[in-house]
């Protein structure tokens, strides 16, 4: 009975230990190696898994803790992408998490702007 216990123990602290591991393995074997985000397929390496948050999903590396947050919402007759980066900039840049960087990004055809937060 002790042993049993101990065994069941020691499993459980090396699943929590890797809970984010298995995670990844799980949501690979339940959703394949891509997300739909809009019209769009977005590649998930192995090593990462997906959290979906309504209409924003935040991909996880499961090796350094670093996240991608992708937010799609169907734009407005008047969207343009530098209306959208001013509103973006507003929202999300704060003193306790600033924007460090910007990335204007090209993906066949149509524009991107990625923001690197701290």
């Amino acid at each position: 009975m002790v042993l049993c216990l101990l065994a069941t123990t020691v499993a459980c602290l090396a699943l929590y230990r890797y809970r984010f591991r298995v995670r990844a393995v799980a949501w690979h074997i339940l959703h394949g190696n891509s997300l739909a985000v809009g019209t769009y397929r977005i590649a998930v390496p192995g090593h990462w898994f997906v959290e979906q948050l309504g209409p924003t999903d935040a991909l996880w590396n499961t090796k350094t803790g670093e996240s991608i947050w992708l937010d799609f919402s169907p734009r407005p007759p008047n969207f343009t992408l530098t209306s959208w980066i001013d509103f973006v900039q507003a929202r999300l840049n704060s003193s306790e998490n600033p924007i460090v960087g910007r990335q204007d990004l090209n993906v066949g055809g149509e524009p991107f702007v990625c923001f690197e937060r701290i």
